[in-house]
């Protein structure tokens, strides 16, 4: 008997239609290698935390409902199941809503940078706030409802906050 996956990060592969990856497993694997990459220039804690954050936003019900779309689609060998428009759902904000509201200053940016910018591309950290509150009314998001979603099934969210010796850190790498 298989699994029930409530929260899918991603729809099955076609080789295994019935098997989607879960929001915990990808996260989980997403940050072990962030830390590894991260490792060598410090910022084990940054790249942790852009982990864990980058995609919380799939919780939200409008994203679960996009993916089995997506999904629909692929399985349709008729061709008559069209897929909804790639990128039309909205996954980075919650996490980028989390960084700002909940890690250390310091640490709060460049984390939210990473998340908003995992698809596409970085912004400039001067327009992020603006770039944030835009995207929350063009999509009618409730960020609260997701994020406490995402914290009840990835219990490390709600546990110690970052040092900054971390991003301190990797601001010595990069300017090194």
């Amino acid at each position: 008997m298989s699994e029930t996956v409530e929260y899918w990060a991603h729809t099955p592969p076609t080789d295994d239609p019935v098997r989607p990856q879960s929001m915990a497993d990808h996260t989980i694997g997403v940050t072990d290698r962030a830390v590894r990459f991260a490792a060598p220039f410090q910022a084990e804690e940054l790249a942790r935390w852009a982990g864990w954050l980058h995609d919380i936003g799939k919780y939200r019900d409008e994203f679960q409902r996009y993916l089995r779309a997506c999904h629909r689609a692929e399985m349709d060998r008729t061709g008559r199941t069209k897929p909804p428009p790639k990128g039309s759902a909205e996954h980075k904000c919650a996490g980028t809503h989390f960084a700002l509201e909940q890690l250390p200053p310091g640490f709060q940016d460049t984390v939210a940078l990473c998340v908003m910018g995992h698809h596409g591309g970085l912004s400039a950290a001067s327009a992020l706030e603006d770039e944030l509150q835009n995207r929350v009314e063009k999509h009618g998001l409730d960020l609260l409802t997701v994020i406490g979603r995402a914290c009840q099934e990835l219990p490390q969210l709600g546990g110690p906050m970052p040092s900054i010796d971390g991003i301190i850190a990797f601001q010595r790498a990069l300017s090194a």
